[in-house]
């Protein structure tokens, strides 16, 4: 056993007028708030993401050809992405095993309607399992993470989850829960905002570039984006393909207006969610400079002719059919 800490129940704390799951403070995993607004805003993200890139990312990866597939996520959502991935495939008539990993944070209230929901959603078995996935998949105590199970495994959004350290030993174990021919997609968001007219964003700029110190000082990657193409060869992953796509904040792409506004909306609230922690907490930024920060960056934000976007890596390869 490796020691890496395990999240035992749903502790809170309150900071900033908000809820915080007292593990991933403690241990600095997703220091973002606990509650229905930042529910609301992943679901959001999901729909987002779904629009820029898709649900199932490789296109060789065809449900309706396999026999009894099985999927995980690794994430912090409540199942969205599974959810959108079998009403993609209901005619298919697949079974999906959906194992949600997460970190501990959550309402302890919520298991209850959980299991309302999933009766109601068409999937056959669903395990949410508490784990810390900065440990070995060895030590997941039960027995989902098993070896050559899953078709496909989902990771994304996991920058500030992951230690920097970790991330090639976490591939691995990604690779092998992979059946033979089966299939890792990841996305990680570049955390740095841009602007594609070459304007200053001197409020943005300094909430990512306090952002991703404090990452690092967590013992984070914020460009571990760019890394993960690098690790999954290294571990012999084949057809891995790397991207890197632009979010757009705001209506400044004809192509992508609609979805560039849906990521303003977002973008607005996530400054606030993502950086409190980091920026005031481990930073020291007095609430003052803080609220400055946040009603600066928002403001830039809202400023069409700033071509405002944020990149996000989109990496996926197939683990070989034979050992």
């Amino acid at each position: 056993m490796s020691g890496t800490p395990q999240p035992e129940n749903n502790a809170l704390i309150a900071f900033s007028g908000r809820n915080y799951c007292a593990f991933g403070l403690q241990h600095g995993i997703h220091t973002v708030p606990v509650d229905e607004r930042i529910e609301r805003r992943y679901d959001e993200l999901n729909d987002i993401f779904k629009q820029m890139v898709g649900t199932v990312i490789p296109p060789e990866l065809q449900f309706d050809e396999i026999e009894d597939p099985e999927v995980l996520e690794c994430g912090y959502q409540k199942g969205a992405w599974i959810d959108d991935l079998l009403k993609e495939n209901d005619q298919s008539e697949i079974l999906v095993t959906g194992v949600e990993i997460f970190t501990g944070h959550g309402n302890s209230d919520d298991d209850e309607e959980d299991e309302d929901n999933d009766e109601d959603s068409g999937i056959e078995e669903y395990h949410k399992v508490r784990f810390n996935l900065n440990a070995p998949f060895r030590e997941e105590p039960g027995g989902f993470l098993t070896p050559e199970r899953f078709t496909l495994v989902n990771s994304r959004l996991l920058i500030d989850g992951i230690n920097a350290a970790r991330w090639p030993s976490f591939v691995r174990d990604m690779k092998a829960v992979l059946r033979p021919g089966g299939w890792l997609q990841m996305m990680e968001v570049h955390p740095l905002w841009q602007s594609s007219s070459g304007h200053d964003l001197p409020f943005l700029h300094r909430w990512s570039e306090r952002y991703m110190s404090m990452l690092t000082r967590m013992g984070k990657d914020p460009r571990i984006g760019s890394k993960l193409s690098l690790y999954m060869t290294e571990c012999g992953f084949q057809n891995v393909h790397a991207s890197i796509e632009q979010f757009p904040v705001g209506p400044w792409n004809p192509q992508r207006a609609s979805v560039g506004n849906e990521f303003r909306t977002l973008s607005k609230d996530m400054v606030l969610a993502a950086g409190a922690w980091p920026l005031m907490r481990l930073s020291g930024m007095s609430q003052s400079d803080f609220d400055t920060l946040i009603e600066g960056a928002r403001a830039e934000l809202e400023r069409q002719e700033l071509k405002i976007y944020m990149s996000v890596h989109v990496v996926y390869g197939q683990r070989p059919l034979r050992k």
